[in-house]
């Protein structure tokens, strides 16, 4: 399986692909217009149901960071359990996302967008058990064996002049 993350930035989807400005090269130099960008580059379409996906690493030291200097929260909602929001969309934390803090030049940092129109998770075959009893029967043991087959496949992310429902905010 290849991540969105990877996948988008592999040189053919490159219209879902915005580049921080120019030394923004980490979360902590990441500005708002960085975010504004990756918004404006996605389509009306895909709207509906857009989110921002981060790591938690990268949240706090990017999203967070810019929406307390604007005064846009306070210390009393962070723990009210609320959903996050930002510029007007919600905020998924993904531990799998680059959680690099730091310099970290030219790597894909947040995903915002509709990963429903770009990607379909698929069960070959559900998960299912097996029981050896026969195998440690001169012990009283039992060997159960599970396993389930799955992909994801992310097959509409754009090209090279079409955004695709997903824009990557990538560090310059």
């Amino acid at each position: 399986m290849t991540g969105i993350a990877e996948k988008i930035d592999n040189g053919s989807y490159t219209a879902s692909v915005h580049s921080a400005a120019s030394g923004n090269t980490s979360f902590e130099t990441l500005d708002l217009d960085d975010f504004l960008g990756v918004l404006g580059k996605l389509p009306i379409y895909a709207r509906a149901g857009a989110r921002w996906f981060v790591s938690p690493a990268g949240y706090a030291a990017s999203i967070q960071r810019l929406k307390y200097a604007a005064g846009g929260a306070s210390v009393q909602d962070l723990g009210s359990g609320v959903a996050d929001t930002f510029l007007g969309y919600p905020v998924q934390l993904v531990h799998v996302l680059n959680s690099t803090l730091g310099t970290d030049s030219g790597a894909v940092k947040v995903l915002f967008g509709n990963i429903g129109l770009s990607s379909i998770y698929a069960r070959r075959r559900e998960f299912s058990v097996r029981l050896f009893d026969q195998v440690y029967a001169t012990t009283d043991q039992l060997l159960l064996q599970g396993t389930a087959r799955f992909d994801i496949n992310h097959h509409s992310l754009g090209s090279t002049s079409e955004a695709g429902p997903v824009i990557a905010l990538k560090t310059a």
